[in-house]
């Protein structure tokens, strides 16, 4: 603890009510679908050390993740202010599990390795149904 305040630790729940708001986004994340998805660059550098990095050396607020989807993009976004992956889906584990390991958030990353180990488990479970059914 430094001078009374508790040192921020992630994932942290950063009041998506209050953060999502429109005038806390003051970043932009161009994505592959041409669209821009708005962020709050205080939030993605704690989660980020990336983001932090390009925010305070160059000052910039525009990250190109145009190797992204919009969609993946919001969901991430989504987990850095919320601290939980509940968009996290069979659909998008593969590029959020990208997404958090080019912007090295580490905590997002094992998440969705829990998630595929968890899915594999299902599928396993299923087949070994499948197979007793036979």
């Amino acid at each position: 603890m430094t001078d009374g305040v508790l040192p921020i630790t992630v994932p942290m729940d950063f009041r998506q009510d209050f953060l999502g708001k429109e005038g806390f986004q003051d970043m932009l994340l161009t994505t592959a679908n041409g669209e821009d998805v708005k962020a709050n660059s205080i939030v993605m550098a704690f989660n980020s050390p990336v983001v932090a990095r390009v925010v305070g050396e160059t000052g910039t607020k525009t990250i190109d993740l145009s190797e992204f989807t919009s969609s993946a993009v919001i969901c991430f976004t989504e987990f850095c202010i919320s601290g939980r992956t509940d968009c996290l889906s069979d659909r998008n584990f593969r590029e959020i599990y990208k997404l958090s390991v080019s912007l090295k958030v580490d905590w997002i990353r094992k998440r969705c390795l829990q998630f595929y180990s968890q899915t594999q488990e299902v599928l396993a479970l299923s087949e070994d149904e499948e197979l007793s059914s036979l």
